[in-house]
């Protein structure tokens, strides 16, 4: 069995796997662009606190009875002297009680900054100190004097370096959002055009398979010619293996409803005491072959989409068959159909559909049956459609009765022979087809059928 992953779409397959394989190297590329750009930010005020640091220390001097003095040399720095100006200095003793320490003006007499031994003697690091955002180092120095460590301690404000930081992730991390959507969007109409020939040639199939296209072209790109080339051999095999059960089924047809039409008719004279039992197993027969000969019609439908028949010629054969058929009657065929008008479909479906129509009108017909075609435009798929109107003098059928003897099995007059098959199977036919069965009363008061089926050709008599 297959697992779900392994039905998935070409084109997810591809959009998914780009997509990975280009944004994480990306993303990673981004972090560290993101480092490198803020690095300098943050390594300035680490340098300058360091610097400061180390003065700081540099400029102290120790006693045994003052402990810490000797710092107006580190605060020539104005930043230090000049109150609140976000530069803060500070000495502590350690263990002191209370506490002996030196602060720089810059602090304005706030309180000492409390310092986690922690942080002693690493690099400077940034602390949350109250309401403040400091960047703090600090160094613990021992008194040789007295034996005492106090604790030497820079402090900077480092709201302005830490919001520019932010500032410099929040846009790469923008551009890196736009990047992203760009890259997807770029390999999404990448595959879209890269799998467009399957496109075309899945939409060639269904062209083929609907009957538009009797094979696929060929002039495609050449990684999935081999593959049109398969399936126009394919299609051609079915063709032919198609055309071959087409002429049996239709040779079928001919040889024994014609034939079976005739024999009917000879024991509707015949006055031989067995005429009943013959003309039984005769419809018996009649119904086999129609049944299988649905079948057949069936079974090629979808091809014969793609093929067109004259009508004319396939009227006039039918008019001659029906002739002899029906050899007591003095028919008088009045025949109207444009020899230009195809019907798009099988010689086999539309002698089916033409023969039962016909045959019926001969079988009730005083004498006279017209058939005339017309051909029109779909008012909403413009497809062409052949329009064939068959009428006969016979005495009709009751408006009431039209939708009832469309059904298969169903007669008006079950006193007269038949099987009650022939209207359903030119209604099933059609159906196929797109088309319709309509029943009416003609000019002359019998039974006028029009048969509306898919068409082309023009108007020219």
């Amino acid at each position: 069995m297959f697992s779900p992953k392994n039905t998935w779409s070409i084109t997810l397959r591809l959009i998914g796997s780009a997509t990975i394989w280009i944004i994480i190297p990306l993303m990673i590329s981004l972090v560290f662009v993101a480092q490198f750009l803020s690095g300098p930010v943050i390594e300035t005020l680490e340098i300058q606190i360091k610097t400061d640091l180390d003065n700081l220390v540099r400029s102290a001097e120790f006693s045994e009875s003052d402990g810490v003095k000797g710092r107006s040399l580190f605060l020539d720095h104005k930043r230090y002297a000049i109150a609140n100006s976000g530069w803060y200095a500070q000495v502590i003793e350690i263990e002191s009680d209370p506490i002996r320490a030196w602060r720089s003006p810059s602090m304005n007499k706030a309180e000492y900054f409390p310092i986690d031994e922690k942080i002693i003697g690493a690099k400077p690091r940034i602390l949350e100190i109250g309401d403040l955002t400091l960047m703090v180092a600090s160094r613990k120095i021992l008194n040789t004097y007295n034996g005492k460590y106090y604790l030497f301690t820079i402090l900077s404000e480092a709201d302005s370096p830490v919001a520019t930081v932010n500032e410099i992730n929040k846009r790469i991390f923008l551009a890196a959002f736009l990047i992203v959507i760009s890259i997807f969007l770029g390999v999404f109409l990448q595959v879209r055009f890269g799998l467009r020939p399957l496109s075309q040639l899945r939409a060639s199939i269904n062209n083929v398979k609907d009957g538009k296209l009797g094979r696929l072209d060929v002039e495609v790109a050449k990684e999935i010619r081999p593959v049109a080339d398969a399936l126009n051999e394919l299609f051609h095999y079915s063709d032919e293996i198609l055309e071959k059960a087409r002429s049996e089924v239709g040779n079928l047809a001919h040889s024994l409803k014609t034939p079976i039409t005739i024999i009917k008719n000879e024991l509707e004279n015949s006055k031989d005491e067995k005429t009943g039992l013959i003309a039984d197993q005769l419809m018996a027969i009649e119904r086999h072959v129609n049944s299988y000969l649905e079948d057949a019609r069936g079974s090629v439908l979808f091809s014969d989409r793609t093929r067109t028949t004259a009508l004319n010629k396939t009227v006039l054969s039918i008019t001659a068959v029906l002739t002899k058929a029906f050899p007591n009657k003095d028919l008088e065929f009045s025949v109207l159909v444009c020899e230009h008008h195809l019907f798009r479909g099988s010689k086999m479906h539309l002698d089916d559909m033409l023969g039962n129509i016909m045959e019926n009108a001969c079988k009730w017909c005083e004498s006279k049956i017209k058939i005339l075609s017309e051909l029109s435009r779909h008012p909403v798929t413009g497809n062409g459609v052949l329009s064939i109107v068959i009428e006969d003098d016979g005495p009709g059928i009751p408006a009431d009765d039209h939708k009832f003897v469309l059904g298969r099995g169903n007669r008006a007059d079950n006193k007269t022979p038949g099987s009650g098959i022939g209207l359903d199977i030119v209604r099933q036919i059609s159906s196929d087809y797109g088309g319709e069965l309509l029943l009416g009363v003609s000019e002359w008061g019998g039974l006028k059928v029009t048969l509306n089926i898919p068409g082309e050709g023009f108007q020219a008599f």
